[in-house]
């Protein structure tokens, strides 16, 4: 179920429930032992970080003339979706351009941080050191070369300007599992459910050979 919040910038944004529950599930605990400042600051924070990497993909999207675009936010994180797809030249910048307001947003909570330095209440110093965190970590890991990560959707768009479709699909799909195989492994070696989960999603969408586009 999916409920529309409006538009922002020319992108219509919407929300689906399965966001609400993980949401929940991150503010509850802290609710119960009587600490609710920091999980709901890292909601907070978390979902406003997500928007501001879809927001990026969206924007360098409709420079291109692939919107409108449509931005959805979920418990797994976000999608953006164009109207128009994109050429490979274009997915490459598109799909670099939410890691990249990611970065953006981290330095940008770390200059106010520098700049306000000894003038802010815990709490608001708490909020900009998880935006640094979040999008600091996500960002990077976003990068890796596995598909369907912004990383390897970049990598599938560069290798298409370069090489043959088939060439270009089998490379991205191998590098895709061995490097899905090894945050598997190392999420179970860490005892991290999420990097086991993006493991296996990424081993999954790279297992069958995908239809090649010219």
């Amino acid at each position: 179920m999916n409920w529309r919040l409006g538009r922002l910038w020319g992108t219509e944004l919407q929300v689906n429930i399965s966001a609400l529950i993980i949401v929940g599930f991150l503010v509850l605990p802290g609710f119960q032992r009587g600490d609710w400042v920091r999980p709901t600051l890292f909601a907070v924070v978390l979902v406003l970080s997500i928007l501001v990497h879809e927001l990026g993909h969206a924007v360098v999207a409709n420079l291109h003339g692939l919107g409108p675009c449509r931005i959805l936010i979920h418990g797994f994180g976000g999608l953006c979706s164009f109207t128009t797809a994109p050429r490979h030249a274009q997915g490459f910048r598109v799909s670099l351009a939410g890691p990249a307001a990611g970065l953006a947003l981290g330095a940008l909570a770390y200059g106010l941080g520098q700049f306000f330095e000894g003038q802010l209440p815990p709490w608001a110093l708490l909020a900009l050191e998880l935006t640094i965190h979040i999008n600091l970590f996500w960002s990077l890991f976003n990068l890796l070369p596995m598909y369907p990560l912004d990383g390897g959707q970049a990598l599938r768009h560069f290798l298409y300007l370069w090489w043959s479709p088939e060439r270009a699909e089998r490379t991205t799909r191998r590098l895709g599992m061995f490097l899905g195989l090894l945050v598997g492994a190392l999420g179970i070696w860490q005892q991290s459910l999420f990097m086991g989960f993006i493991g296996l999603m990424v081993i999954g969408q790279n297992r069958k050979p995908r239809p090649v586009n010219a």
